[in-house]
C-alpha cells in the first residue's frame, strides 16, 4: 500500500542530499582555495628568501673587496667591521662575522657558488666557514643543502671537536719522539742531530738567531785576507762552509758557553729572546673551539700547548688591528710573548705547580 506521504518523503530527501552536496562543494572550494593561497605564499617566502640569499653573497662579496683594499681606512676607525658598525649600523660582533665570513668566502668556491644561487642561508654558510677548506668544503656543503641549519652547527661543532683531539694526539706524539743526539766524525768533528717540538724548535732557533746577529757584528770588521786564510787552510776533500752555516755552528758554541758560565739554576734566558704565538680565545680556553695555534715561523701547536704557556710562561702581551699593526703593549716579564685577540690575562687560575702536566703530556 502505498503511503500519501511517499512521494513529498522522496522529495525531502532529495533536496537535502542536494543542500548537503552543495555545502560540500562550497566548503572543499574554499579549502582548496585557501591551500592555493597559502602554497602561493609558501613559495613567495621561499623564492624571496633564496633572492635575499644571494643578495647577502653579493653583500660579503663587496664587503671582502672593501676590506682588501683598505677602503675602511680613515681616522678613528679600527678595523673593516668597526667602519660596519660605524656606516652600516651593524652590531660589532655581526660586523665582525661579516668580514671573517667575506675573507673565506674566496677560499671556498663551491659554497660560494651555492651561497651565489640562494640554495644556502648565510647562517649555514657562517657555520660552515669556521672550519672549511678547499679539502671538506664539499663534504659540509652536502649537508648544508640536506639539513637544516641547526644540523650544520652540530656538525661543524663535532669536526671541531674531533680536531682538537687529533691535534692534541698529535702534538703528544711529537714531544714522544723529540732527541737529541750527536758523535765524534772520523776527522775529529763533532755532529749533533736532533729533533724538537716546536716549541722547543722556536726556542733554540731564536736563541741561535740572536747568537749569530752577535757574531756577525763582531766579526764584521775581521780583515778579508783572515777568513781567506782560513779558507785556504781547510780540507780540499771536504766543502768550505758557507758564512752563515758557520756562525750557526759557532752560535751554539756560544750558547753552550752561556749556559756554563752560571749556575744552571740560575738560567733566565728569557732576557735574550721572545718567542710569538698567534692564538685566538677559544683556543686558550679549557674547553674552547680552536684546535691550534701558530708558533711564528716554527710551524703550528696544540691548544693544551699554547694554554701551558700562556700560563707557565711570563707574557708579553700585545693587540694587533686587522692591518697587522701593533697599537698596544701589556708588559709583564720579557719571556714569553703571546699575539691573542680579545684575550683578558690571566686565562687560567689553577694551581700552576699542578696544571697542565696531565692534560698536556
Amino acid at each position: 500500500i502505498n503511503s500519501p506521504f511517499e512521494g513529498t518523503f522522496t522529495m525531502l530527501q532529495t533536496v537535502t542530499n542536494q543542500a548537503t552536496t552543495a555545502f560540500h562543494d562550497e566548503h572543499w572550494a574554499r579549502v582548496n582555495q585557501r591551500r592555493s593561497h597559502l602554497q602561493q605564499l609558501e613559495d613567495d617566502i621561499t623564492e624571496l628568501a633564496a633572492h635575499v640569499d644571494a643578495a647577502t653573497f653579493r653583500w660579503l662579496e663587496l664587503i671582502g673587496s672593501f676590506d682588501q683594499q683598505g677602503g675602511w681606512h680613515g681616522t678613528g676607525i679600527l678595523s673593516c667591521a668597526h667602519w660596519l658598525n660605524w656606516r652600516c649600523g651593524l652590531n660589532l660582533g655581526a660586523a665582525r662575522e661579516q668580514v671573517r665570513v667575506a675573507r673565506a668566502l674566496p677560499g671556498l668556491p663551491k659554497i660560494s657558488q651555492a651561497f651565489r644561487q640562494g640554495r644556502v642561508s648565510f647562517s649555514k654558510v657562517r657555520a660552515m666557514t669556521r672550519v672549511a677548506t678547499a679539502a671538506n668544503e664539499e663534504v659540509l656543503l652536502n649537508i648544508a643543502l640536506g639539513g637544516t641549519a641547526s644540523h650544520v652547527e652540530r656538525a661543524v661543532r663535532l669536526y671541531r671537536s674531533i680536531k682538537r683531539g687529533d691535534a692534541l694526539k698529535h702534538e703528544n706524539l711529537r714531544y714522544a719522539q723529540r732527541e737529541m743526539s750527536w758523535f765524534e766524525d772520523d776527522d775529529g768533528s763533532w755532529v749533533f742531530k736532533g729533533r724538537f717540538t716546536p716549541e722547543q724548535g722556536a726556542v733554540i732557533r731564536k736563541a741561535l738567531d740572536a747568537a749569530m746577529d752577535q757574531l756577525f757584528i763582531e766579526q764584521k770588521n775581521v780583515a778579508d785576507d783572515v777568513s781567506a786564510e782560513i779558507s785556504r787552510s781547510l780540507p780540499l776533500d771536504r766543502p768550505v762552509p758557507q758564512g752563515v752555516a758557520s756562525r750557526g755552528a759557532d752560535a751554539m758554541q756560544r750558547l753552550a758557553e752561556a749556559f756554563l758560565s752560571r749556575q744552571a739554576g740560575n738560567v733566565s734566558s728569557g732576557d735574550s729572546y721572545l718567542v710569538n704565538i698567534h692564538t685566538e680565545m677559544e683556543t686558550l680556553k679549557a674547553d674552547g673551539a680552536g684546535a691550534e695555534s701558530e708558533l711564528e715561523g716554527a710551524g703550528r701547536i696544540s691548544a693544551e700547548t699554547s694554554r701551558r704557556l700562556a700560563c707557565d710562561c711570563s707574557v708579553v702581551h700585545w693587540h694587533e688591528n686587522q692591518n697587522n699593526e701593533w697599537f698596544a703593549i701589556v708588559l709583564t716579564k720579557p719571556t714569553q710573548q703571546t699575539h691573542c685577540r680579545d684575550v683578558q690575562w690571566p686565562v687560567c687560575l689553577e694551581i700552576p705547580e699542578n696544571h697542565h702536566q696531565s692534560d698536556c703530556r
